[in-house]
């Protein structure tokens, strides 16, 4: 293919074309040398080697003494500012005393130990794995929900005791009529109300109730049947279990733990002619005697 060696008018610049450069064979041209002005000869007393003092960054690998920060690997002994980054740990001038950081120490620092967990309790059947409480399985251990959610209602009880978180203990014995302490029944011992000033455990409507709402408030209670009927422990979803009369000579009675934030419900037998108040002492529960208030005389 011709090449169109024409020359390109330069009066006519709108009818410019693209002309295909053709290479010139020229000699080659050397790259311009650039001049380093002198170093000024260093004074007597000095090492060529010094470099100059500065006021600014000084990042160099060697020992320089300027006066900017210092971020060498080595342990110069400039007058910058030293943030004790070198691998020896030394502060500013090298010097032994001066503070360093140490990240594997930050690190360890900033991450606080965990408390340590306390005793997990033993493994436990839930409320559905078992439909009586007897010999066989003798308890149940509800989980947090269970534990937290409106009232434990325990049907066929006769007479209960209960501890208070405090170590104040009551117990009642189910009547028909309501006294006016608000527990249900004949109550001796102190009883404990919450906050809404309600019974923490009594009966309501020939039931025992137990308001797990302040669960935090109870720490153990006893439930006694007449072994004519079982006792039925409900929840508030619906779920619940029975437990067992027991026999001729023994019968069950259920006992309410607070473990944590969760009830641990068991059957213990017992003897069938063993009256409340002798149960009650056998499980250790020593009634509190209440005291009486007295409004202060104004005159």
């Amino acid at each position: 293919m011709a090449v169109n060696r024409s020359g390109v008018r330069r009066d006519l610049p709108y009818l410019r074309r693209r002309v295909k450069p053709v290479p010139d064979v020229a000699a080659p041209v050397s790259a311009p040398v650039a001049v380093t002005p002198a170093a000024p000869s260093a004074p007597a007393g000095v090492p060529a080697s010094a470099p100059p003092r500065g006021v600014g960054l000084d990042l160099r690998p060697g020992g320089g003494s300027g006066a900017g920060l210092d971020l060498r690997g080595g342990g110069g002994s400039g007058g910058g500012a030293d943030l004790g980054l070198r691998p020896g740990g030394g502060g500013a001038g090298g010097g032994p005393g001066a503070p360093s950081v140490d990240r594997a120490g930050a690190a360890a620092a900033s991450t606080r130990p965990r408390p340590a967990a306390g005793p997990q309790p033993f493994p436990a059947p839930a409320v559905g794995d078992v439909r009586e409480l007897d010999d066989d399985s003798p308890v149940v251990r509800l989980d947090a929900r269970q534990s937290a959610i409106g009232s434990l209602i325990v049907s066929g009880a006769t007479a209960i005791a209960w501890e208070a978180s405090d170590l104040v203990t009551a117990a009642a014995t189910a009547a028909a009529s309501r006294t006016v302490t608000g527990v249900g029944g004949d109550v001796t011992g102190t009883p404990v109300f919450t906050s809404g000033n309600r019974a923490l455990v009594g009966f309501d409507d020939g039931d025992a109730i137990v308001s797990l709402r302040h669960l935090a408030q109870l720490r153990r209670a006893l439930f006694i049947g007449d072994a004519t009927q079982p006792l039925s422990v409900q929840l508030f979803d619906g779920r619940g279990f029975t437990v067992s009369t027991g026999d001729g000579s023994r019968m069950f009675i259920l006992t309410l733990l607070r473990v944590g934030n969760l009830i641990e419900l068991r059957a213990e037998p017992v003897a069938r002619a063993l009256a409340p108040v002798d149960i009650h002492r056998g499980f250790g529960f020593e009634l509190t005697h209440p005291l009486a208030t007295r409004e202060p005389r104004r005159r």
